[in-house]
């Protein structure tokens, strides 16, 4: 298949990815959250729903990811690995811009956010990419 390639390597760094998530936001959200709620800050709410949407995220990638490796060779699971690599796309989009809003309303600096940002879609894009290969094969 011609998007064997594209399809598996997106696959693992999504898997990788959402291992790495599920380590580190609901710990940041419980630890920094709470911390930032005790201190009355409002922004602290923000924080602990951006951790939760990082978290859910997380939960899809790694569905998308482990489907990817298994169908990344079969030509009839291109089009539900495109509405997976669609679904990650989105939540992406929205965890990123989420987090850029954040980034803006504590006035830090925008730079990490933005690039948070562009990589968002790097990786669905390949994915995505990879099922219309195979779509067309």
């Amino acid at each position: 298949m011609p998007g064997k390639s594209y399809i598996k390597i997106a696959s693992v760094l999504l898997i990788i990815s959402s291992i790495l998530c599920f380590i580190v936001y609901p710990i940041a959200g419980i630890l920094l959250g709470y911390a930032t709620v005790k201190t009355e800050l409002n922004l602290g709410w923000l924080f602990v729903v951006i951790c939760l949407l990082y978290t859910v995220a997380a939960v899809l990638q790694m569905i998308a990811g482990v489907k990817g490796v298994k169908g990344c060779n079969l030509k009839e699971a291109a089009p539900s690995l495109k509405k997976w690599g669609k679904v990650v796309l989105a939540i992406s989009i929205i965890a990123a811009l989420s987090n850029l809003i954040d980034s803006v309303l504590q006035g830090d600096s925008i730079a990490v956010s933005v690039l948070s940002f562009l990589i968002s879609f790097v990786v669905p894009a390949l994915y995505i990419y990879g099922t219309s290969l195979n779509e067309k094969a």
